[in-house]
């Protein structure tokens, strides 16, 4: 889970992310690494989801559709809610 501190000065739609860093021994040498906590994602539009079928997905609903019947293509592309 990510650090959600609020800094001073920053924007608060702004998510900071730390690095995690380890320590542990190869092959008697002393070995460090440091990792940035990302997940791989990737967006699409509904027109490019036509055909599709996803596992999960992620929609915002809340604004008004500029074409009649693309939320309906959006929520039908995914096997359940």
């Amino acid at each position: 889970m990510p650090n959600t501190a609020v800094f001073p000065g920053c924007n608060a739609r702004i998510v900071l992310v730390f690095a995690n860093t380890g320590q542990f021994d190869y092959q008697g040498l002393a070995c460090s690494w440091r990792q940035f906590p990302l997940r791989l994602a990737y967006g699409i539009t509904v027109h490019k989801s036509r055909g599709l079928t996803l596992s999960k997905a992620v929609m915002n609903l809340a604004t008004k559709e500029h074409v009649l019947g693309l939320s309906y293509v959006a929520v039908s592309r995914v096997k359940s809610l």
